[in-house]
């Protein structure tokens, strides 16, 4: 990590929103599709916590951050608090703190065991995690968390060496790798957070040759789910890179094609993130460029049929 960007991605920033130690940024019941027949009901829980100390050139996650460390208390009572407003059955809980779950300036090491006691009765827990916090504690805390499966979320980006060195994220495409084989040898699933169209990508060419690389690349160290992520823009160092001609958001038309283009190289689960979906652009007449085709691609793994 370059302490010189670092600053840069600091210096750029605006201000935090007002987030409580004891309450979730946010928590909801969402469905995700394991078939095109069946489906998995997870809590997800945005979890208030310390900021994470990378600093990656394109994260707005920091402004729901904070500036100290939480308590375990405070994250039980996240937890309850998120379990009550989101009332009816699931199997999956989605643990995301917008960093690492094994940092512990973020998540106190006492808190695993809150974790470990909500998760009674699920099917799978899910949380993320830099590659660099890959260590054998995470395959020791699988150990303690079965039945219940843990999946491991990491933020791979892109494949493409230059570019992931010049987002800041602290780490390399070999670090990845060596994450993804202790990880594996632990039994422990994963998913990889992928980028479309990221910073240094100057064109709809180059962002899905990014996306074939990187799917190979996800393939290649036994990654089970794939994640597209649009770059979104407009708010820190990204506003600056677009003024500068070194970024544009995606439109929903390269957000298909990447969809497709990732499912033609990866033989896994690919999902596309449909989260402010609205925002992004689209050309084509098409239901398969807006909410209701990428939802019908991460159940179905295509895009419905032009009518």
């Amino acid at each position: 990590m370059s302490l010189e960007l670092s600053e840069s991605v600091l210096a750029a920033r605006g201000e935090r929103n007002r987030v409580a130690a004891d309450r979730p940024v946010a928590s909801f019941l969402e469905d995700e599709w394991v078939t095109s027949d069946s489906s998995k009901r997870a809590l997800t829980v945005l979890i208030a916590n310390r900021e994470c100390p990378w600093r990656c050139v394109m994260c707005d996650l920091w402004q729901n951050t904070l500036t100290r460390s939480v308590s375990t208390s405070d994250i039980e009572t996240q937890l309850q608090h998120a379990a009550g407003m989101n009332a009816g059955n699931f199997q999956w809980l989605k643990f995301y703190n917008s960093g690492s779950f094994f940092d512990r300036a973020a998540i106190p090491t006492k808190a695993r065991d809150v974790v470990l006691r909500f998760c009674r009765g699920l099917e799978r827990l899910i949380v993320e995690n830099h590659p660099g916090l890959a260590r054998r504690e995470v395959v020791e805390f699988a150990a303690r968390l079965h039945p219940v499966r843990l999946e491991v979320a990491m933020g791979l980006e892109t494949a493409n060496p230059r570019i992931l060195e010049r987002l800041n994220k602290g780490f390399d495409l070999n670090d990845f790798r060596k994450a993804c084989q202790l990880l594996g040898s632990g039994g422990i699933d994963m998913r990889a957070f992928v980028l479309v169209r990221p910073p240094w990508s100057y064109s709809d060419q180059a962002a899905l040759e990014d996306i074939r690389q990187t799917a190979a690349l996800a393939a290649d160290c036994r990654v089970g789910t794939l994640t597209l992520i649009p770059t979104r823009g407009g708010s820190g160092l990204m506003k600056q890179l677009e003024n500068q001609g070194h970024f544009s958001e995606p439109g929903l038309d390269l957000l298909k094609d990447a969809a497709l283009m990732a499912r033609g190289n990866f033989p896994g689960r690919v999902q596309v993130d449909t989260w402010d979906l609205e925002r992004f652009r689209s050309t084509r007449k098409s239901t398969s460029g807006h909410r209701a085709g990428f939802e019908y691609f991460n159940r179905h793994g295509e895009f419905p049929t032009r009518t």
